[in-house]
């Protein structure tokens, strides 16, 4: 009977063993993966920042596109409002006074849309600028 209490005192130690060795296992891979939940958590938030960051719009300024857009939409005051904001940023732009007088003339101010030819014949002249000045310029009983 003593040999069965020893038999049944180690099976008991194995078992007990057992459990402590699946306890720590258990524990450590909890830590694991509280770890791994932790870093892929800070990893996520960092490149969502990141992809907003590059999905983010720039700062989208107006173009000479916007003017043609407008304009053939039939916008011409805003047309002529993005021309001005463009032409202030870059003065010397002779097709740009150009097409601002284009505008000018389709919404008939035609002393304006001789100025606008006319800066941008001074600026560049071009036989295309000069043709506009002259043909503004000439009344229509004359042609």
């Amino acid at each position: 009977m003593n040999n069965d209490i020893v038999e049944l005192k180690e099976a008991v130690r194995k078992i007990v063993a057992h459990q402590e060795y699946q306890s720590k296992i258990s524990r450590w891979s909890f830590a694991t993966l509280m770890v791994l939940i932790l870093i892929g958590g800070g990893l996520s938030t960092y490149w969502d920042a990141r992809f907003k960051e590059i999905q983010a719009p720039k700062d989208v300024s107006k173009d000479w596109y916007d003017v043609s857009a407008a304009t053939r939409k039939g916008n011409l005051k805003n047309a002529l409002n993005i021309a001005d904001e463009l032409l202030i940023k870059t003065p010397l732009d002779f097709d740009g006074h150009y097409k601002k007088g284009e505008i000018l003339l389709m919404m008939g101010d035609n002393e304006k849309a001789k100025e606008s030819f006319q800066t941008a014949a001074r600026i560049f002249p071009l036989p295309k600028y000069k043709a506009a000045v002259d043909a503004i310029s000439t009344s229509p009983e004359d042609r």
